[in-house]
């Protein structure tokens, strides 16, 4: 789809989550206007090594956007409420990736993601159940409080590494 995207004309298409499709990557790197308009997601050095041996002879230069996993955890990670997204929780995971991007020919740091869903996504206002949407407004509000802390840590970790990000996602629109 984001290839198609990009050979109709979209300029600026984000490939929202990791992909295995060697034969796009394939198509990626060989042609210059989808690699121009087109950006991965990578929360793995193992993706990274996907691309590079799915590249079939291709040079173009891969965009890439990484990704921060914005559960809230509690009791020491034992609880976790929202979405599995990445592995990669703490700026030092995302920094040590971040190097990994910049060492590897072939490979340009972009963008940074951090889609927190059970703040975004989740209603907190439920008819009939006063209780419940006090309990979700409650944990989204020590979600935010917990997230807006790590986000921008991992923004200064990131950006020490490859200073001119052209993005950072920092949450969906439920959340601003």
């Amino acid at each position: 789809e984001s290839l198609w995207l990009a050979r109709a004309g979209a300029r600026d298409v984000l490939l929202a989550y990791p992909s295995a499709d060697r034969g796009g990557f394939a198509e990626l790197a060989a042609e210059p206007k989808l690699a121009a308009a087109v950006t991965v997601m990578v929360d793995d050095h193992s993706q990274l090594e996907l691309i590079d041996a799915s590249r079939a002879g291709g040079q173009e230069e891969i965009r890439v956007c990484l990704e921060l996993d914005t559960s809230l955890q509690l009791l020491g990670g034992r609880i976790r409420i929202g979405a599995l997204r990445s592995p990669l929780r703490s700026p030092a995971q995302l920094a040590e990736l971040a190097r990994s991007v910049a060492r590897r020919p072939g490979f340009k740091l972009v963008g940074l993601m951090a889609y927190e869903g059970h703040i975004a996504g989740v209603g907190d206002s439920l008819v009939g159940r006063p209780l419940r949407s006090r309990a979700i407004r409650l944990m989204q509000a020590t979600a935010r409080k917990e997230l807006a802390a790590r986000r921008a840590e991992v923004v200064r970790a990131v950006r020490a590494v490859a200073p001119d990000l052209e993005f950072v996602n920092g949450g969906g629109t439920g959340s601003v």
